[in-house]
């Protein structure tokens, strides 16, 4: 067996608390009883306490999966968690459901839509629900088929403030930076862009230029620990551009 590294053992410290040991196991690409055996040892030398480790409960998970939209403080009380490694493994849960096939939409995630729809926006549900807007809207196309929820009437697309704030920034932030800070969804940035270049507003050369350079250090520091998904998010970088940019940095050092 394989020593265990020092950031190996740094992710264990971090994480045995709020991850079970086959989670552990398959974030570092290691077999569960290699992780039971290394947290005895670190138990050993008092990097840990073993006695406070994550215990996998197929009750208490389920619970988490169908109310991981809902408050840390409502939730922390129904779990063998405390607040602060509830937030992490819920955190753990999101990064994992960045992937829509990760698992369905509980029957209180889909109420909790059914409810807020028509008050909040895609991006504020996917806040509050922990969840990526794609799958949210997915959900929501479903449920209007299904005729269990009504098409929202559009609301303005963008408003004067809005309008300003992306003309100011663009080249400066990426779309993604600009409708997180702006607390609409992607699309709308995206749609209104093409509008102002249609216009002649902005122009294709004030396209926020990617460092190619800082992608693919980034990647190769990373790429054994975490999906070009992950990374991308990581870096407000959409996924495909993440993939050019990678091989267009494998090509540069050939032509070296």
């Amino acid at each position: 067996m394989k020593r265990f590294t020092e950031k190996e053992d740094s992710f264990i410290v971090e994480s045995y608390q709020h991850l079970s040991l086959a989670e552990i196991g398959k974030e570092l690409k290691r077999d569960e009883s290699s992780i039971r055996s290394r947290l005895k040892s670190l138990s050993g030398v008092g990097r840990i306490d073993i006695t406070k480790r994550f215990i996998w409960n197929q009750k208490e998970n389920q619970f988490i999966l169908d109310n991981y939209y809902k408050p840390v403080y409502s939730l922390y009380k129904h779990v063998n968690l405390t607040k602060k490694n509830l937030k992490k493994r819920l955190n753990y849960l999101f990064k994992i459901d960045d992937n829509p096939k990760y698992r369905t939409f509980s029957e209180s995630e889909i109420n909790f839509i059914k409810e807020n729809y028509k008050k909040m926006s895609i991006f504020e549900m996917s806040k509050e629900m922990r969840r990526n807007e794609d799958s949210i809207y997915s959900k929501m196309a479903l449920l209007r088929q299904k005729n269990e929820i009504k098409s929202k009437k559009n609301k303005e697309m963008i408003n004067k403030n809005q309008m300003k704030y992306i003309i100011e920034n663009y080249g400066k932030e990426t779309p993604t930076q600009i409708a997180n800070k702006l607390g609409i969804h992607m699309m709308k940035v995206a749609v209104t862009l093409t509008s102002l270049r249609k216009k002649g507003i902005i122009t294709e050369t004030m396209r926020y230029k990617y460092n190619t350079e800082k992608i693919c250090e980034h990647y190769n520091q990373n790429k054994d620990d975490k999906s070009i998904r992950q990374l991308s998010k990581e870096l407000d970088v959409p996924t495909e551009s993440f993939r050019y940019h990678i091989n267009k940095g494998a090509k540069n050092e050939k032509n070296i």
